[in-house]
């Protein structure tokens, strides 16, 4: 027996001579190579994009040269291939190793491996909320793979009582969403971590309203006496406490603060709402006084008016007439304390009905215009009747006895027109002089329409004012 020949064909030649029979000669034409054993080193495998699996092997020869085939097994489609998989899925890996000096080329079996889905990272998207009466909270996530559909948890945390649920809260508080997508190809389902959000509660504003009282009495305010901005939707309220200083009797005349609080009742629930209270005012009026009536002319001749004033009196003003003394008729817009009566034909009486507040109206006292019927004489009205004169301070004095002007013009010696004054409605006037001619023509037109003219004469020297003069006035001359 011949040992320590490698795998290899070898030749036998016989030598001269005998064998001996203790020795079996058996002759070979080679000698057969070994058959290794091949594993396939699987490891762990994520979905990352790229093409993986397992890419090394063992065999029991001395080989080192390996070939791997590739093949989807189950729902995994993927033909053999020397290329490595990328997506996620299940495998086999067919490892081959190269033949070499005493081993021959051999294979291992089929073995499974797995391409794991990758884990995307999940983001909760959250915004700002207020308390609207509806179902709110973050409803959108983004997330590190390809998925699109997501599902969300609520649930309260701290004081918020909220049990763990699909649907989104309402009321105010706080509260964590997990939100969690869907797997989807190559991404497995994950979800976020629990992201903090609040529902803050809604602006809601209570307004005590005004009132007011009269002096000396006690007063309740009205339950119903507030404003409400901010309730949502048909939500209400049933009661809110309104209180006043000034709702005694004892209180003096002034303003005071209504306080409004504790919002109560109805629908709403406070603790979803930032409640403002605002104060109203509570005025505390005098008591009414009607005062004194008095009138410029107490007599007037008919067809002429006179104006009536009241005084010592607190309220609002209504003038009231009568022509009897009995039944009285509001005068139209005569809410002042002085009123000037229409063209009168007949006796009349007045006075005022004056209301402070919201204390009981008053009467004021009466005065009663007497109505001279009798015609009114025309006076005579002429040249001799018109005293004029200048004054110290350079004036004209004007004066017609006891015919009512109605304007006056002022002429210079050419008949050019110097001054006019209209509107006069009385028998005295004074002109601004400014003068620098002596002889004037004044023309005076009365009431009823008369014109009378005067020519006046005003020495030089009047028209110089001596710082010394005593004399307060200097009558014009006639010409």
């Amino acid at each position: 027996v011949v040992h320590n020949l490698s795998a290899g064909a070898y030749t036998f030649t016989s030598a001269s001579g005998t064998f001996d029979t203790r020795f079996e000669i058996v002759y070979r034409s080679s000698l057969a190579v070994s058959t290794p054993v091949v594993t396939s080193i699987v490891g762990s495998y994520i979905y990352n994009g790229s093409p993986q699996g397992p890419n090394a092997a063992t065999n029991t020869g001395t080989g080192t040269s390996y070939t791997f085939i590739y093949e989807g097994t189950g729902s995994t489609i993927y033909a053999a291939s020397s290329t490595a998989p990328t997506n996620a899925g299940t495998y086999t890996v067919t490892t081959t190793v190269a033949s070499t000096g005493n081993y021959a080329s051999a294979s291992s079996s089929a073995t499974p491996f797995t391409i794991e889905a990758a884990t995307p990272v999940v983001t909760s998207t959250v915004e700002s909320y207020t308390y609207s009466g509806s179902s709110q909270g973050p409803n959108a996530a983004t997330n590190t793979g390809t998925g699109t559909r997501y599902t969300f948890i609520y649930e309260g945390t701290g004081s918020t009582i909220y049990a763990a649920s699909s649907t989104a809260p309402t009321n105010a508080g706080t509260y964590t969403v997990t939100a969690t997508v869907e797997a989807i190809d190559n991404y497995a389902s994950a979800s976020s971590s629990a992201t903090p959000f609040t529902i803050t509660t809604k602006p809601l504003t209570i307004t005590a309203l005004d009132y007011s009282k009269c002096e000396g009495v006690n007063y309740v305010l009205p339950s119903n006496g507030y404003s409400i901005i901010g309730l949502v939707g048909s939500q209400s309220i049933d009661n809110v406490t309104l209180s006043s200083t000034g709702n005694q009797s004892s209180s003096v005349v002034g303003a005071y603060p209504i306080v409004a609080q504790n919002a109560l009742g109805g629908s709403f629930d406070n603790s979803n709402y930032s409640i403002t209270y605002i104060d109203g005012t509570l005025t505390v009026d005098p008591l009414s006084v009607g005062g004194t009536v008095s009138a410029s002319f107490t007599s007037v001749l008919s067809g002429n008016s006179t104006t009536i004033t009241l005084t010592g009196y607190t309220g609002a003003i209504q003038w009231q007439s009568s022509n009897d003394g009995d039944s009285w008729t509001d005068e139209v817009g005569a809410t002042q304390n002085t009123y000037t009566t229409p063209a009168l034909t007949q006796t009349v009486h007045y006075r005022a009905l004056v209301t402070s507040g919201e204390c009981s109206s008053v009467l004021s006292s009466i005065v009663v215009i007497a109505v001279d019927s009798a015609a009114l004489a025309v006076p005579t009205f002429n040249e001799s009747q018109v005293v004029i004169y200048k004054t110290p301070t350079n004036e004209i004095s004007i004066n017609t006895g006891n015919v009512v002007m109605s304007k006056v013009k002022i002429f210079d010696i050419r008949g050019r027109l110097l001054q006019e004054q209209k509107n006069i409605n009385a028998s005295q006037t004074l002109m601004n002089a400014g003068l620098t001619t002596e002889i004037l023509l004044v023309q005076i037109t009365s009431e009823e329409g008369v014109v009378v003219t005067k020519k006046v004469l005003f020495p030089r020297t009047s028209l110089k004012l001596d710082k010394n003069l005593k004399e307060k006035t200097q009558l014009a001359e006639d010409e």
